[in-house]
């Protein structure tokens, strides 16, 4: 059996008679993207372009370029956490738990495989300021 490389939770709708069709629907998904594997990816280039881009707004020189060698050098995470508006908060944390778990479920299995063996993981969240 190949081994598992990702990890994460995906809470969907899959009826019996659905499974291997596109009539799913995806609630939630919570899981971590290591920057480094998939840095060839247009999207993972974007993504650095716009951390850096936004983060030249509010950092010095010095600081701009600690981000740029995380980004670039550094074994750094993508956390991927999103979830329908009028899902129960309740279910985050059995989520995250369930990401942990992932994780440390693929390191038991995988000792020599460093894959999940972060420096840093990027976390984006939502806030309002108030004017």
């Amino acid at each position: 059996m190949p081994k598992k490389k990702e990890v994460g939770t995906t809470l969907k709708t899959e009826l019996e008679e659905d499974i291997g069709s596109s009539n799913v629907d995806i609630y939630a998904i919570n899981t971590i993207l290591r920057l480094n594997n998939y840095s060839e990816l247009t999207f993972i280039k974007q993504f650095k372009e716009f951390i850096m881009t936004k983060a030249k707004n509010s950092l010095q020189t010095e600081e701009l370029n600690n981000l740029n060698n995380i980004l670039e050098n550094q074994q750094c995470g993508l956390l991927v956490n999103e979830r329908f508006m009028n899902l129960p908060l309740a279910l985050i944390p059995p989520l995250f738990n369930l990401l942990k778990d992932d994780m440390n479920g693929f390191k038991e299995d995988n000792p020599d495989d460093k894959t999940y063996d972060m420096d840093y993981v990027i976390v984006f969240s939502k806030y309002k300021v108030r004017l």
